[in-house]
């Protein structure tokens, strides 16, 4: 076993999750619902090139219930870098070897009944009106969300949703990382 763990390399990239700081928000979806809301969660995620080239391109997958999720409709990637200027990442973002690049992916695909809103709402004393007047309504950083509501973080991991994290250096697939998301 030492021997085969000697000659494994090393020269890959690592997808680490993050618990993530960012607001969670709760939105209006005026083109399909008019009985749920979307909850909006960010996920953290750090890209680490171990390799001995640099990553010149990367494609993001997120896969909800076994479905392929479209980017823009159902999720949107930051850098994080520049995430507070709204800058969508550009996926020729280059990673140097040794370096890594942290991204924050705002979700629009959960879905929960209005009802259940309303009791987020209650939760943080937030007027549920405002849902009505705003497109979104801010409700507390993820990492405090997680924390006061397991119930439903235990719901979202019933739906194993992952991630796919596809590296390319010149227009060749250097790693395709894979992980489950965890809530």
């Amino acid at each position: 076993m030492f021997i085969i763990s000697a000659c494994q390399s090393k020269d890959n990239t690592i997808l680490k999750s993050l618990i993530s700081t960012e607001d969670v928000f709760i939105k209006s979806d005026y083109k399909y619902s008019k009985d749920s809301l979307i909850l909006d969660i960010p996920i953290e995620y750090r890209i680490i090139n171990n390799a001995s080239k640099e990553i010149d391109k990367s494609t993001i997958y997120m896969i909800h219930n076994g479905n392929i999720l479209k980017d823009l409709d159902d999720f949107i990637v930051f850098d994080k870098n520049q995430y507070h200027l709204d800058k969508i990442l550009n996926l020729k973002t280059v990673i140097k070897p040794e370096g890594h690049l942290d991204i924050i992916i705002r979700t629009n695909y959960i879905y929960i009944q209005k009802k259940e809103a309303n009791k987020i709402f209650a939760k943080y004393k937030i007027d549920e009106n405002l849902i009505k007047i705003k497109n979104s309504v801010k409700i507390t950083s993820f990492d405090k969300f997680r924390k006061e509501n397991p119930e439903l973080m235990i719901q979202l991991t019933n739906y194993h949703d992952s991630i796919v994290v596809a590296n390319y250096y010149k227009g060749i697939v250097l790693f395709t990382n894979q992980k489950n998301i965890i809530w």
